[in-house]
């Protein structure tokens, strides 16, 4: 395993830069060690992640709810329900509505045997996230523990199960008809049969007389009949064996041994001709106020492999998904005055201006299939502050779900590849 020494035991710096430098590394060191299932570094680096985004402020901020949630997902693992629990209220004090907290939340109190209090999370989460399915889940799960905590009956307590069990001797069965057993002692002499004899060394006489170990076990025909003959076979040099991989390896690799393709471009490139495109938003509490969004991918980044081994594909992806989105912004802005017939004021003309409001939206893959994603709005978010909450930063999260079919779709594509097929 990797030593993280140089992350965990050195001096944190006292420049801001070097200080989001460390942060940066100690998370990608982080999602490696989790990735790899080294549990007990992904702890500590992340518990290191939290300690120096704290000392940052405000300027580390940015996403430290996936760290708790990161660390709590690490803990469940390592059956720490406790801490784990802890994590995940830390990480809804700073994003209330991030499903990933809820449904560890849900796991933890489950770990913990109170069943109340996940079903009242998880039906907490769900006035959040509507019909999410992990969530509905862990509610029915969290519903038949506490049902089966009820019903199971409470044990009663008896004295006599703590006392030792005391062993009594068993009496000679020529005891009870008297005069048995000093006949057994009266003839000490009496002379042991052949086979007692050699049961005492060690040996015996099998059906077919041969003389072989006591501890030998005959078998019967029915057991024969289902082991068949044990005898090494000689292999022909015309049979060649062929895989029955059913087609998962390539032509020569008939062992159907491991093998890897590495498909990062194909993704990348498939990413970045599907997952964009425009739709319609509008402010609830203002109907009247709705504009088209616009979204496309940035950057690509990452891997992305079909591997094949004794005849069981599997797709594997590791990548940063980085995007841009916009929507237009009307605004009015009065312009110069215009002469008219001489004696009358001039009149005033009104020139309308389109600006934009701009953000970007980042996905970084977790190893479980699933997304962390953070989205910033940055230019004329004033302007626009309804609609931004309600479809981007929180509420509804439209663009998100957005984003998140779009890749989903080419993630099943993907699926669909098979280069050893032959």
């Amino acid at each position: 395993m990797q030593s993280h020494d140089d992350i965990l035991c050195c001096s944190i710096p006292v420049e801001t830069e070097k200080r989001l430098e460390l942060l940066e590394i100690a998370k990608a060191r982080a999602k490696g060690a989790f990735q790899t299932k080294d549990i007990r570094s992904a702890e500590k680096l992340y518990s290191r992640c939290i300690e120096v985004a704290d000392i940052l402020g405000t300027a580390g901020v940015e996403g430290k709810h996936l760290l708790y949630s990161n660390r709590a997902a690490v803990r469940l693992l390592k059956c720490n329900f406790q801490l784990a629990l802890d994590d995940c209220e830390a990480c809804m004090d700073l994003d209330a509505a991030f499903i990933k907290a809820h449904f560890r939340k849900c796991q933890a109190l489950n770990g913990l045997e109170r069943f109340e209090d996940a079903v009242a999370a998880a039906k907490t989460a769900l006035e959040l996230h509507v019909g999410n399915k992990e969530l509905t889940e862990i509610l029915a799960t969290a519903e038949t523990k506490l049902q089966e905590a009820k019903d199971k009956p409470k044990k009663v307590e008896n004295p006599d199960d703590y006392r030792p069990k005391r062993i009594e001797p068993i009496a000679a069965s020529g005891a009870a008809n008297g005069g048995g057993a000093e006949e057994e002692t009266s003839s000490p002499s009496k002379k042991k049969c052949p086979s007692e004899e050699n049961a005492m060394r060690g040996y015996k006489k099998t059906a077919d007389g041969k003389t072989t170990s006591y501890f030998h076990t005959e078998l019967s025909a029915e057991a024969k009949a289902l082991i068949g003959d044990c005898r090494p076979q000689k292999l022909e040099g015309s049979s060649s064996t062929t895989s029955t991989a059913g087609g998962a390896g390539s032509a020569w690799n008939q062992a159907g041994t491991f093998e890897e393709r590495n498909f990062t471009t194909w993704f990348s490139e498939a990413v970045k001709k599907d997952v964009k495109g425009k739709f319609t938003i509008k402010c609830k509490k203002t109907p009247s106020d709705e504009s088209v969004l616009s979204f496309s991918v940035t950057n690509v980044s990452g891997n992305a492999q079909i591997t094949s081994s004794r005849g069981k594909l599997r797709h594997l992806v590791d990548c940063t998904i980085e995007l841009k989105w916009k929507f237009p912004v009307p605004s009015t802005t009065a312009g110069a005055s215009s002469a008219t017939e001489e004696g009358e004021p001039p009149a005033s003309t009104t020139l309308e201006t389109t600006k934009y409001c701009r953000g970007t939206m980042k996905l970084e893959s977790d190893g479980a299939g699933e997304y962390d994603i953070n989205t910033t709005a940055g230019e004329n978010q004033h302007l626009a502050k309804s609609l931004v909450n309600q479809h981007i930063l929180q509420g509804d999260r439209t663009l998100q779900d957005q984003v998140v079919a779009k890749i989903r779709a080419v993630e099943a594509e993907f699926r669909k590849q098979n280069p050893f097929a032959r």
